[in-house]
């Protein structure tokens, strides 16, 4: 029998099968037309015991690339390995997911999008918000101009990470693996979406409550937003702040009651939801 392109299955690979390597795999299982090909996983790693005995399992990418080839690659590594995976699946051509954040080195970060571009290879950061009916609908709201022009956005977010959270997958516990590089950047994302690129940055850090070397304590930052709200796509102007407040917060587990408020001169936008 003859298959037809719509009877072709896409051909996923996944990088790292911890929490969120395992979440994608669901998503692929789920997803008509779409069939996960392999995993990246260090030998000896547990991880390896959850991968579907149908799949085949690599500890090396470049092995897994080599041999599998597939369609597109998610990089669900940790962050401090991004770089690295992602640059493999540019220098074989195949487009790449990447987990956010796209990495703990703004330079790094810089240089992997440019080989991408040189070599018209697609990679995407897993901003997955921006796709959210309740964001796409403020979207709409705010750039169509119905608030008026923005003057601020103010967000206030709890975050509480239990012991256990750093335990279980002791990269976790190192630079560029925190709550607010993990989990704020939800947020700054939804901001520079809303609003345009951060222009300045204000911070102050309370430090460590765990001895970590990534952040792990009360922060609050302000960034100043290129908007460019009501005016031609691409033109920004400097003229919003962005006040973030993250608070450890020891009597709950998990994101607690979050506010995200876009304000212009005529209207507010308060997503209900994020």
């Amino acid at each position: 029998m003859m298959q037809t392109d719509s009877d072709q299955q896409t051909r996923l690979a996944i990088v790292g099968f911890g929490l969120i390597g395992r979440r994608h795999a669901e998503a692929i299982k789920a997803a008509p037309r779409v069939k996960l090909a392999a995993v990246v996983e260090p030998e000896g790693s547990a991880s390896r015991d959850a991968v579907d005995p149908s799949v085949a399992v690599f500890a090396d990418i470049t092995q897994m690339l080599d041999d599998t080839r597939p369609d597109g690659v998610i990089v669900a590594s940790p962050t401090t390995l991004h770089i690295s995976h992602a640059r493999h699946c540019i220098q074989a051509g195949v487009p790449a997911l990447i987990e956010k954040p796209i990495s703990d080195d703004l330079e790094a970060a810089q240089e992997l999008t440019r080989e991408a571009a040189q070599t018209n290879v697609e990679l995407l950061v897993g901003h997955h918000r921006r796709f959210n009916p309740i964001i796409q609908r403020a979207y709409h709201l705010i750039r169509s101009g119905e608030v008026g022009e923005i003057r601020a956005i103010n967000t206030v977010c709890w975050f509480y990470k239990p012991d256990y959270y750093f335990d279980n997958a002791p990269w976790r516990k190192k630079k560029g693996a925190g709550p607010v590089s993990v989990n704020l950047i939800h947020d700054v994302d939804l901001m520079r979406y809303f609003c345009g690129e951060v222009v300045a940055v204000q911070a102050q850090f309370a430090g460590a409550k765990r001895g970590y070397e990534n952040e792990d304590g009360q922060h609050r930052v302000a960034l100043e937003l290129g908007v460019h709200v009501g005016r031609e796509p691409g033109v920004s102007v400097n003229a919003a702040e962005y006040l973030f407040y993250w608070r450890k917060r020891g009597f709950d587990f998990g994101p607690g009651p979050s506010c995200l408020e876009t304000r212009g001169r005529s209207g507010l936008v308060e997503p209900d939801a994020i």
